[in-house]
């Protein structure tokens, strides 16, 4: 998988994650005031996929320095 590749990748976690949270915040705005065991879904929802983008971002760079030498060194 290439730059692109991993670039979808976070993108569309980014924003699967975000439709998640949203998506679970509306149906628990639905129960009775007070404490939302909802919150502790988000939390691992959440933090799961900032694991997995912080990672992803972090190759990113590297991923495009790889793609960089190679076509100046095809070339």
């Amino acid at each position: 998988m290439g730059l692109a590749g991993i670039s979808l990748s976070v993108a569309t976690t980014l924003v699967s994650t975000i439709l998640i949270v949203v998506r679970i915040l509306t149906v628990s705005s639905h129960l009775p005031k007070g404490t939302h065991p909802s919150y502790r879904a988000i939390e691992i929802i959440v933090e799961s996929a900032l694991l997995y983008s912080i990672a992803s971002i972090i190759l990113l760079p590297f991923l495009a320095m790889t793609e960089i030498q190679l076509s100046t060194w095809a070339s």
